[in-house]
């Protein structure tokens, strides 16, 4: 079944699973990166949420052996959760002081996004940029959003500076940054195995590498941002360090002294071409933290 049958099929699944007020339109998205994601939106005549629902993931799920009444099911259950987002949170959109502490930024690829970036808010940082959102709801690190568009500035009366300060005050505070070393993280992923681990504590700080995100691994990227992270990084580091950016969602760190950038580079364009899915890719080479400058510069 090609997807354009499994989307035709899915819906008179849904539909016959869905409250007759409940109609579904497939739509196709430009998501981060100028990728195309394809959805349903979910629209009801008893509310104004038309929660959107991407079914790229749900037919490589069908691709691998899930069947389409089981895919049927849980779309059905996540739209529920989508629509309990309340009346109250959607109309907070146009009080800009009912939704100030909700306002977050996250960091995209410039030259990437420049369609998007004539319509949104945002601020060129290095070769990438900030961009804004509000954060509706997070379960089980879900996370119904709405990005910032110019339209919203004008609504709210408000400029570019002061959604970026309160970004930049409340995005930490929601979702702290979080440094595991990367043999803990291979531990936790592989408990039963121990040929990660280098028993040699002083040898790991030495030369590891270590992941930086936060708690629910999305848009951890922006966590370079922190105010005073990287300087914080750095002195515990004793070293300079490379970032390497692995997605949109974290970054790797790793010591300056034991780097090569170029090879470095070599190996973030490999991994963004064959296993970085389009949409998460932030960067094609890795960025250097310079302790004495206290600045984050392209490598």
């Amino acid at each position: 079944m090609n997807y354009n049958e499994f989307q035709e099929t899915l819906l008179k699944e849904l539909e016959s699973r869905l409250d007759f007020h409940i109609s579904l339109n497939p739509i196709t998205t430009t998501k981060n990166n100028n990728t195309l994601k394809h959805g349903i939106e979910f629209s009801n005549d008893t509310s104004n949420i038309s929660p959107v629902l991407y079914l790229d993931e749900w037919y490589e799920f069908y691709l691998t052996g899930k069947s389409l009444s089981l895919i049927a099911e849980d779309i059905v259950e996540l739209y529920h959760q989508a629509a309990d987002v309340s009346f109250t949170d959607t109309e907070m959109l146009l009080n800009y002081e009912k939704l100030q502490e909700k306002l977050l930024y996250k960091l995209v690829n410039f030259k990437s996004n420049q369609s998007l970036l004539k319509d949104v808010p945002h601020i060129p940082y290095l070769d990438l940029a900030i961009v804004f959102y509000v954060l509706l709801d997070c379960k089980d690190s879900r996370m119904a959003t709405v990005l910032i568009r110019n339209e919203h500035l004008k609504t709210w009366g408000k400029d570019l500076n002061t959604i970026f300060s309160d970004a930049r005050k409340n995005t930490p505070r929601v979702f702290p940054a979080e440094l595991t070393p990367m043999s803990d993280f291979l531990q936790n992923a592989f408990p039963s195995s121990n040929e990660f681990i280098d028993s040699d504590r002083d040898c790991v700080m030495k030369s590891e590498l270590f992941i930086l995100s936060n708690a629910i691994r999305q848009h951890g990227a922006i966590c370079t941002l922190y105010d005073d992270l990287m300087n914080q990084i750095g002195k515990t580091l004793q070293d300079d360090f490379f970032v390497i950016p692995s997605s949109v969602h974290e970054v790797l760190l790793l010591k300056a002294s034991d780097t090569d950038c170029m090879e470095l580079n070599e190996i973030i364009r490999e991994v963004n071409e064959t296993m970085v899915i389009p949409e998460e890719i932030l960067s094609d080479h890795a960025y250097f933290y310079s302790r004495d400058r206290k600045e984050l510069l392209c490598a």
